[in-house]
């Protein structure tokens, strides 16, 4: 009775296949590679920062005076400061510029500008 393996080469040859060609080794190649995802993700990134960077110009702080003096002077109004100005102006400046930058790598790297080798 012959003793059943789990080698798929025959126990009666010598070296369990070391000799043999490459394409018994290789796996048959694939035909349509697996996509990364890699575009939906950079969309998606690219919306995200698109957004934060709109929202940066929006009025985050406001400061509002309603002043009348009897009917004869009135004086009211808003004041408004967004992300790049107002208490945290450098915070939301940084904020604004790391935005354009990713957006610009992003839209680079998208377009095949980046995929080439860096200069040695």
């Amino acid at each position: 009775m012959p003793i059943k393996t789990m080698d798929r080469f025959p126990a009666d040859e010598p070296y369990r296949g070391v000799r043999r060609k490459v394409d018994v080794w290789a796996s048959p190649a694939a035909t349509d590679p697996v996509p990364t995802g890699r575009s939906i993700s950079d969309l998606v990134l690219l919306a995200g920062l698109g957004g934060l960077l709109l929202d940066s110009f929006a009025p985050w702080q406001r400061a509002c005076l309603n002043l009348s003096i009897r009917s004869l002077f009135h004086l009211n109004g808003c004041i408004s400061a967004n992300a790049w100005s107002g208490s945290g102006g450098g915070f939301g400046i940084a904020a604004g510029v790391c935005a354009i930058l990713a957006c610009m790598a992003l839209v680079l790297r998208r377009f095949g500008a980046m995929d080439d080798a860096t200069a040695d």
